[in-house]
Order: C-alpha cells, then sequence, then structure tokens
C-alpha cells in the first residue's frame, strides 16, 4: 500500500487555501513521507493569481472556515475547467454537499481532520490525475502514431516499393490536372529475356539501376514515375519546341547507347527503351504513349514515336473492332457462312470434291476472309469461326458424296477442342471422317509445335484427311513435310498464277510435283483460271485443280 501511495503523490503540487494553522500541521504532517509539494495561500483574493502563476494538480478548499468557499472554487475553475478541487468540510453541511455535486468537485475531507482520511482522500484523486494524465500521454502517442502510419501509408500509396520513385497513382493523380503535358512513355526493351536469363532477383536490381539512371538523365523540368514492370513515365508541365522534345529523347537514348547496367559483379548490359510520346491532358495521354509504343514494335525498338490519332495502327485496331463486332453479329444472326468452291480430278475432269470457305453476308454484301481473319486472329474469335463452318459444312455434305476441305488454324490446334468437334458432328451427320480434309492454314512452321503434330496425328488416326495449304511460301520446308506426310499438299496460288510467264515458278511447281508424287501426297493446284493454265497444270501431273476456271466459290454446291 506504501508504494501505490507514493505513486500517486510523486511530484504532485497542491494549493491549501485557508490560514488555519492547525489544519496547515495537519497537512504537512499527513504528506511529509512523500514527495509532494504542498503551497499555502492565506488570502483568498490572490487564489486566481497563484492558480494562473503555478500549475497545480489539485485545490484544497476549507469551505467549513471560509465564507466565500464555493464562489471561491466556481474562480478556479472558471480558470481551468478541468482543475480538481478537494473540499474540507463538514460532513454535515447539506448545502456545501449539494453544491459541490452541481461543481463536480473531486474529493471531500470531512472535518474532524484525521491524518488516514486525508492521504486517503488525496490519493484516490491523485490516482484519478495519473491515470487521465496516461490516457492523454497514450492517446498522444496514438495520435501520433497513427498520423506516422498515415503518412508511411500515403508515401507508400504514391511511390513505388522497388524504386522508391513516384507510381502510377500518383501519375494518376498528375494527370486529373487540367493543364496539357508532354508524356515520355519508357518501356524497356527485351527485359523479359533479363528475368528469363537470370532470374527476378536480378531483374529487380535492374530496374533498379535504371531508375537512378532515369534520375540522372531525367531533365530538370521533369517529373519520373515508375508504372508496372518495366514501364517509366517522364512528365512535363513546361511548353516545348518540336526540337526540345526530340533533343530530350535523343540525350535520353544516347545516355543508355553509352552506358552499361550491371546484372552482377561480372556481367553488364546494356538497356534500351521503346519510348511513346503523347501530348494534352488526361488519363488518356498515358493510353495514347502506350499505343505510339505498340505500333512503334511493330517495326523497331531503342527508339521513340510520338502518337498520331491519324496512324495506319489506329486505323487497324478501329477496323479490327469493326470486325470483332461484325463477326459476332455475323455468328448470331447465321450471316457467317461457308462458300464452296469446286476441286476438279485432273485424270477424270470431275468434280471430286470442295473447299468450304467462310464468307460473311453484310447487307447482301459477300465479305471474303481477307478483310476479317486478322480481327478474328487477335482478338481470339477464328475457333468460332472454325466451329460455325465446320457445323454447316457437314450439314450441307450431310446430302451428298463429295469429299470437302475445311480450313483450321493453329489457334483451333492450340485450344484443342477440334477433334473431339468433328467427332461429334461427324456422328451427327453420319459422315465418314474420311471424306472430310482440314487444311492447315498456317505455313508449314506450324508443324514445330509437338502438341500439333499429336493432335493431327490422331485425326488421321480416326480417319480424317490433313492437307496443307499454300505450300511454296517463303516459310515453307520439304523436310518438315516428309516428315509429316500429309494427304494433300496444294502449291501457293502466286505460282500457279505465274505459271504461263515465269520459268521460276515453273521449275518450283514441277519441283513440289516430284517430291510430294515421291513421298504419295497428292498435289492440288489452286488459282487455276484459264484453259492454258489448267493445260499446264495437267502437263506437269498435278492431281487436281481448284480455281474460277472451274467455278467461284458459291453458297450452293454444283
Amino acid at each position: 500500500m506504501h508504494k501505490d501511495l507514493q505513486e500517486n503523490f510523486d511530484s504532485i503540487h497542491i494549493l491549501y487555501i485557508d490560514d488555519d494553522e492547525y489544519i496547515k500541521k495537519k497537512l504537512e504532517s499527513a504528506f511529509k513521507l512523500f514527495r509532494c509539494t504542498i503551497d499555502f495561500c492565506e488570502d483568498a483574493e490572490r487564489v486566481g493569481e497563484r492558480i494562473r502563476e503555478n500549475k497545480y494538480h489539485i485545490v484544497l478548499i476549507n469551505v467549513a472556515a471560509l465564507k466565500n468557499g464555493l464562489v471561491l472554487a466556481k474562480e478556479v475553475l472558471s480558470i481551468n475547467e478541468n482543475q480538481a478541487i478537494i473540499f474540507i468540510s463538514k460532513s454535515d453541511d447539506a448545502r456545501v454537499l449539494y453544491n459541490s455535486i452541481k461543481l463536480n468537485i473531486s474529493g471531500y475531507i470531512f472535518l474532524p481532520l484525521q491524518k488516514k482520511n486525508i492521504v486517503a482522500v488525496i490519493s484516490k484523486v491523485a490516482h484519478k490525475l495519473f491515470m487521465k494524465q496516461k490516457l492523454e500521454a497514450y492517446n498522444e502517442e496514438l495520435e501520433e502514431l497513427v498520423e506516422k502510419k498515415t503518412q508511411e501509408l500515403f508515401y507508400k500509396s504514391f511511390h513505388d516499393t522497388l524504386t522508391g520513385l513516384k507510381n502510377h497513382f500518383a501519375l494518376s493523380e498528375l494527370l486529373q490536372q487540367e493543364k496539357d503535358i508532354y508524356l515520355l512513355l519508357l518501356n524497356v526493351d527485351h527485359f523479359g529475356d533479363i528475368n528469363n536469363a537470370y532470374g527476378f532477383t536480378v531483374g529487380d536490381h535492374v530496374l533498379q539501376e535504371v531508375s537512378k539512371l532515369l534520375s540522372i538523365v531525367k531533365p530538370s523540368n521533369a517529373k519520373l514515375f515508375r508504372l508496372n514492370s518495366d514501364e517509366f513515365v517522364f512528365t512535363i508541365e513546361e511548353q516545348l519546341s518540336e526540337d526540345e522534345l526530340e533533343q530530350i529523347l535523343n540525350s535520353i537514348e544516347y545516355f543508355f547507347n553509352e552506358t552499361e547496367v550491371s546484372l552482377d559483379d561480372n556481367i553488364e548490359t546494356r538497356i534500351s527503351f521503346s519510348i511513346g510520346v503523347s501530348y494534352g491532358r488526361g488519363s488518356e495521354l498515358l493510353h495514347n504513349a502506350k499505343i505510339a509504343i505498340m505500333e512503334l514494335r511493330e517495326h523497331n525498338r531503342g527508339t521513340y514515336n510520338f502518337y498520331d490519332e491519324k496512324s495506319l495502327f489506329l486505323t487497324k485496331q478501329q477496323s479490327n473492332i469493326y470486325w470483332i463486332h461484325k463477326i459476332k453479329e455475323s455468328i448470331s444472326t447465321g450471316n457467317l457462312f461457308p462458300y464452296y468452291q469446286p476441286i476438279v480430278n485432273n485424270v477424270s475432269g470431275e468434280i471430286e470434291k470442295y473447299e468450304c470457305l467462310a464468307r460473311i453476308d453484310d447487307l447482301d454484301t459477300l465479305i471474303p476472309p481477307i478483310r476479317f481473319m486478322e480481327a478474328a486472329k487477335v482478338t481470339g474469335m477464328l475457333p468460332h469461326i472454325t466451329r460455325t463452318i465446320i457445323q454447316q459444312s457437314f450439314e450441307a455434305f450431310a446430302k451428298n458424296d463429295y469429299e470437302f476441305s475445311i480450313n483450321i488454324t493453329s489457334e483451333d490446334l492450340y485450344t484443342e477442342y477440334l477433334e473431339a468437334f468433328l467427332l461429334r458432328n461427324a456422328k451427327k451427320y453420319e459422315i465418314e471422317p474420311s471424306r472430310v480434309v482440314l487444311e492447315i492454314l498456317e505455313d508449314i512452321a506450324s508443324l514445330k509445335e509437338s502438341s500439333t503434330i499429336e493432335q493431327l496425328s490422331s485425326l488421321r488416326e480416326k480417319g480424317f484427311k490433313i492437307a496443307i495449304d499454300d505450300f511454296g511460301s517463303q516459310s515453307s520446308n520439304f523436310s518438315r513435310l516428309l516428315e509429316f506426310s500429309p494427304d494433300y499438299l496444294k502449291i501457293d496460288g502466286s505460282f500457279i498464277k505465274n505459271l504461263m510467264h515465269d520459268e521460276k515458278s515453273k521449275i518450283i511447281c514441277e519441283a513440289i510435283v516430284l517430291i510430294s508424287h515421291k513421298s504419295n501426297i497428292k498435289v492440288i493446284a489452286e488459282y487455276v483460271h484459264s484453259a492454258e493454265v489448267q493445260e499446264a497444270v495437267k502437263a506437269m501431273g498435278i492431281d487436281y485443280s481448284q480455281g474460277f476456271f472451274f467455278g467461284k466459290p458459291d453458297h450452293q454446291l454444283l
């Protein structure tokens, strides 16, 4: 108990208001064992002055002796509304007790004074004061901690943890300004190769080094940001001439051409950027700069490109958007369907098979694949087109005995749906798989994928036939052809078209026919457009002919 009392009284400062010597001695006697200070004020008129000059923890007012004790308490509280006040009073003084409740007095020491009671009441009030102080101190620490953490979170929200640069949130905030700025988006060329070759730890180290170098080369009027992964941004809010802007871009390019970045203690490399430049205001600036980089990387890297809303790249993108909607609409409305072009046996002269070619009916205008296949490829719609053509072609050829070929793409093989879909339709329309020829639209290089070979081999085992389309183009490969050994080979149409007046085309066609026949592969000539070309094709021993000379693609079978 003594220890608790000592803690409560330690450094406490008390003011006693009264001139009663007896009570003074009682108080001094009660507190002599504790480290506390007690001041005495005999003149009630000087109480306000004393309280303003000193900060007292507790004020003792002898309301039993002072006629104006309650008034004095009100004066003290008017100076400090939180001042702890203890009344020394008679226990039966109802008026004092009633008014003290209204004043929220902290405690009472009743007469006659006893040392034990004095210590107990002062200790209790002091304990409350110290607990209040601790709570206030804790709240202050908590507020400081919250403020510190808030500042840290705010900093982290707007700064990249890896490099310390401002991040994409900070850039987004900047782009909300109603002010035109230049935005330079710098994308590290071939950064994925560094991650793949050396690991992500080295990759992160490279990004840190690059951020330091960018801080060095940063124009004095620019701000630097790091976005996702290997993307950085310079923003410049000042007006620049075209020459000034190009000088900045050339300086960045030259600096990194001449500066090596360490991968570790023994390996160094040089970094280049593809830089997209846009000007204006708003979040679209970043989007436009990315488009400029995409357009640049179709042809080049390690340099810069300015966003141009009239560029061929954007025109192509807009065309793709149009055609992807048109494809979806055509599939849902039944306006995407196969047209059939006959393929003639050059021995019998009879139509023996057909090729099924995709067409879109757009307001009574037939759209060939060359217009929409690129959009379908980049948006993943090729398998949807293939499924539609397969289903409609199987339905059409269920009514006859012709063989028919359908073009398939690498995307059809990568998604690995083809075999199950073909077998399901073959069963539904009661068509023998041997009547179905699958033409690989891509060049022979697509056969490099092991999964592609496995799928095509499995399809052949199920009875389907395989044809290689457009053979003879620059990517064609005889060794791959012989390794796979398809059922049919279609000579690239450019050679057939030039057959009558280009000796080189004739030699290539003869070589293809010779090697194919020695490999038990039948040959089909496309783009046969005249009787003269057909005679030349037959003279070479080409097995089948296809082209406008025999019939254009049509929605109806001949």
